[in-house]
């Protein structure tokens, strides 16, 4: 580049804009080890989900299975503002002490040192129901089919989280297997969150991290491309710089870019 001729820095605000995108500028084979472990997770939450659902209606129509225990004292959990029995088992598969939370009613009726007979279900082994002197308790917030809108949560939530981690593997396995691709172009635009970071005060300010985006106009025409970047490499490009970029073409990694006068001396 002639010595006369300065290239023009981007660094008003105006193209300091956030925006996000599909492609992050990840690294493919850290893309592919990335989407891999959230769709792991993502099926974990599905499974955990269903399989819980399907118990607790498959409980729902089961006889529970009812254990013995020893009333030892009571307690008060201030999150639900209700009494809890602490109760004793002795019985192998189940925890050794349970703290159901009970009625008013059935705190008045059942002293320390009294047996009783606990309901769970089979297969979750939900506590729902507590047998007293011949008279059964149902436990408030407590049913034979657990918790079903949790399961539905879990549903929902694996589901979300599934589609993305799809794409980003799936884009990453592509990017592997076609290589890298070439583009010369003139850069249009560059863009930046450092100037959110630096307003923004405390600890969201060291949590986030800045992001650094060149835009390049192809030579051969068609639209532009856009491309993320780490800040070494922001901060020596220019508007109006001619250069030849090495990139992955669906997750847009940039392996390589370089000023078109470098490359012709090469």
């Amino acid at each position: 580049m002639p010595a006369d001729i300065q290239p023009e820095r981007s660094t008003g605000a105006e193209q300091s804009i956030i925006q996000w995108s599909w492609r992050l500028g990840i690294a493919p084979r850290n893309a592919i080890a990335i989407g891999g472990v959230l769709i792991f997770l993502a099926l974990a939450f599905i499974s955990s989900g269903m399989l819980a659902f399907i118990e607790g209606m498959l409980d729902s129509n089961t006889p529970p299975v009812r254990v013995p225990g020893q009333v030892t004292g009571y307690t008060t959990n201030i999150l639900d503002n209700l009494p809890h029995m602490v109760i004793r088992l002795h019985s192998m598969g189940f925890p050794a002490q349970v703290t159901p939370a009970i009625s008013p009613a059935l705190r008045n009726s059942v002293q320390p040192g009294e047996r009783v007979i606990l309901d769970f279900s089979p297969r979750l082994h939900t506590l729902y129901a507590l047998e007293s002197k011949g008279q059964r308790y149902n436990l408030p917030g407590s049913s034979p089919v657990g918790n079903p809108l949790g399961a539905i949560a879990l549903i929902v939530l694996g589901l979300l989280l599934f589609p993305y981690p799809f794409f980003l593997a799936r884009w990453s396995w592509r990017d592997i297997r076609e290589g890298s691709q070439s583009i010369d172009g003139t850069i249009i635009a560059l863009k930046t969150s450092a100037h959110l970071r630096k307003r923004t005060p405390g600890l969201t300010s060291r949590l986030m991290r800045a992001w650094y985006m060149v835009d390049v106009q192809p030579s051969r025409g068609g639209a532009e491309m856009q491309f993320r970047v780490n800040e070494t490499r922001y901060a020596a490009l220019f508007v109006g710089e001619k250069v030849r970029l090495e990139y992955s073409s669906h997750l847009r990694y940039v392996y390589s870019i370089k000023q078109l006068e470098e490359v012709d001396e090469a």
